[in-house]
């Protein structure tokens, strides 16, 4: 078992199995840049605080044996043009597994920061799952109450 070093943003060094942080397309394409044998130094995750960095890895951890979403296929880009109604949403929370549902019981700005790194990260399973949690938060809401409600920097 490989294990690679990565260092979040304020420089708490995480430990992590090399075919767990192979579920990041970002971390993925850094090692096969630098290679992946004997690499000494951590990978710096500038976007990623260590307690998302933590989340992030709980995750994937628990995901690893999870098949990889595939960036080519073309039914899942078809389908993310489309737009879904509001009760397809509701019905595809159904499907989330009771841990990612627990996973998700965080608050807002968590989410928030947690739908950054995996942006940052490219996880795709992961973003699609926060951006769904994040979309239920929306719903019945108009965009009024939105903005008074959340903090958004422009």
């Amino acid at each position: 078992m490989s294990i690679i070093r990565l260092k979040s943003n304020d420089g708490v060094i995480f430990e992590v199995e090399l075919a767990i942080a192979k579920r990041s397309s970002v971390i993925h394409e850094m090692l096969e840049s630098l290679g992946d044998e004997d690499l000494e130094e951590p990978l710096v995750l500038s976007e990623v605080n260590s307690d998302i960095l933590k989340m992030v890895i709980e995750f994937a951890s628990h995901h690893k044996n999870d098949p990889m979403p595939d960036k080519n296929n073309k039914q899942d880009k078809e389908k993310n043009r489309k737009t879904k109604r509001l009760h397809r949403r509701i019905e595809s929370l159904d499907r989330i597994s009771d841990w990612d549902k627990e996973f998700l019981k965080i608050d807002i700005d968590t989410l928030f920061d947690l739908i950054k790194a995996a942006n940052f990260l490219n996880m795709t399973d992961l973003l699609q799952l926060a951006c769904k949690k994040a979309s239920t938060l929306a719903i019945g809401t108009n965009p009024h109450q939105i903005f008074k409600n959340y903090t958004f920097q422009n």
